[in-house]
């Protein structure tokens, strides 16, 4: 059976040359309609969705060629399509945004983050943010650092000339295949103190001082992707499972089972929606119980979701 629970909830997909390069809205009635985002730009693996203070619609336009965060008007036009409103920041503007994935705001401020897969490092304070974070400088300050690091990777040879790298747990892990990286950083979210990243290939969510970017906080995870804050806890989607975290005991309170487990959201009803990339689906319900599926099969592998304010 599938769950009607009046939400409206914003996919993007996994995309590139075979797959949905854009993002789709599946409404109140299980109806999805497809390419809501508006012409402006071209749309290529497209990941990070979130709301802006601002009340826009801001898109991760993760593509190797593309490398953007993009913003849409908030309020749907025609057809329920967002206008595009203009490029936020790209790769062409800061050499560290490379196939970006994610991104989170500074709540109650503008500023923003944003994560990067083949550079492994985030980014931010955006828009405009220092040439390396106050605790890089201090640690490394003769180091080398792609303008704009904020979180800095372990590994030195993911772009030419080199960068320092930066040790785990301090430093994120990566995991270099031919060609390209194959594990590296994911999923970002803010909470005001402190910066959550997930650390993929360091199988850990680290927490980092909003201020200084000084490591202060970990949960350790096999392979954590998505985030979500959730109040005084953190949604953690690792592998089969969406996890509740307690911020200040940073142990597990709730697992809840979902194949392979990509975007995440929680509507104020408490009810969870996690998409399934195995299954091409979304699965929404109580956390800790059994989910049932929200609206139809999809065309692609979802990556992230996000809940139509109200």
């Amino acid at each position: 059976a599938r769950l009607r629970s009046g939400h409206m909830l914003y996919v993007s997909y996994h995309g590139g040359s075979s797959g949905r390069n854009d993002v789709d809205l599946i409404d109140r009635h299980d109806y999805v309609h497809k390419k809501v985002l508006g012409m402006g730009v071209k749309l290529d693996e497209l990941r990070g969705l979130a709301w802006g203070p601002d009340g826009d619609l801001w898109v991760v336009n993760g593509g190797k060629a593309t490398s953007q965060v993009l913003r849409f008007e908030g309020e749907p036009g025609k057809h329920g399509v967002h206008a595009f409103v203009g490029v936020a920041a790209s790769g062409e503007d800061f050499e560290a945004i490379s196939h970006p994935f994610d991104l989170a705001f500074v709540p109650g401020a503008g500023a923003w983050f944003v994560s990067n897969q083949d550079t492994n490092v985030v980014v931010g304070p955006m828009p405009d943010p220092p040439a390396a974070a106050a605790y890089l400088q201090a640690a490394y300050p003769h180091g080398n650092f792609l303008g704009g690091t904020f979180v800095a990777s372990e590994r030195a040879d993911l772009v030419q000339p080199p960068t320092t790298p930066v040790p785990q747990p301090q430093g994120l892990a990566a995991e270099p295949a031919t060609g390209r990286v194959q594990h590296s950083v994911r999923g970002l979210a803010h909470d005001g103190a402190r910066l959550y990243v997930s650390d993929e290939a360091g199988n850990a969510v680290k927490g980092y001082d909003a201020t200084s970017a000084e490591l202060d906080w970990q949960f350790d995870t096999p392979a954590p992707v998505h985030l979500l804050l959730a109040g005084d806890d953190l949604l953690v989607g690792s592998g089969d499972e969406v996890l509740r975290v307690g911020i200040a005991t940073r142990e597990k309170k709730t697992a809840t089972e979902v194949k392979s487990v990509s975007g995440i959201a929680l509507g104020a009803d408490g009810t969870l929606y996690a998409a399934s990339r195995k299954h091409k689906r979304i699965c929404a319900g109580a956390e800790g119980g059994e989910l049932a599926q929200y609206g139809p099969d999809l065309k692609d592998e979802p990556e992230f979701v996000l809940l139509a304010p109200g």
